[in-house]
């Protein structure tokens, strides 16, 4: 009979314990993501990514490699994430992955985003590089790059990474 009250209290004060335990933030937010895939090749038409350094993890850019901002949009700017700068590779090439997301619940939906990037392994010089990207809205938390425009010239697309992303590809002067 002790068993059978010990079960039936524990049965009882278990819900009570879950409940108390259970997080009041709530779920975490849903975020509107900007994925943007870049190759770099010279006129040559060399890899400009491969061989750039990367940090332990294998993706990342090493930080003191290259300088990346975005251009301020507008206010909401605690929902916008700029993620570091990696590098994603195939058998065929590597290319730079700029990626941002958006808190989705700030109702903001970019179709233009302003990239700033400096990388002198890329570049091959210490001036800033202006990367526009243009968007459209694909699902409520993905966007889909139309095009780029890199230092004045447009770039556009037919090229697909494996899973439908566009890969667009730069020729760079160095």
């Amino acid at each position: 009979m002790k068993i059978n009250i010990t079960i039936l209290l524990f049965a009882i004060l278990l819900p009570v314990i879950l409940i108390s335990c259970e997080s009041k933030d709530g779920p975490d937010p849903i975020f509107r993501q900007y994925y943007l895939e870049i190759r770099f090749e010279d006129k040559s038409g060399n890899d400009k990514i491969e061989g750039i350094g990367r940090l332990s993890d294998g993706s990342k850019v090493k930080y003191d490699l290259y300088k990346l901002t975005v251009e301020e949009m507008t206010s909401a700017q605690d929902n916008l994430n700029l993620s570091p700068l990696r590098v994603r590779t195939t058998d065929a090439y590597e290319s730079l992955v700029l990626e941002y997301s958006i808190n989705a619940s700030s109702n903001l939906n970019l179709d233009k985003l302003t990239y700033k990037l400096k990388c002198p392994y890329i570049f091959g010089d210490e001036e800033e590089h202006i990367i526009v990207s243009n968007w459209e809205k694909k699902t409520s938390t993905s966007n889909y790059c139309t095009s780029i425009v890199v230092d004045g010239k447009t770039y556009t697309t037919t090229e697909t990474d494996e899973v439908g992303i566009p890969v667009f590809l730069v020729q760079v002067d160095s």
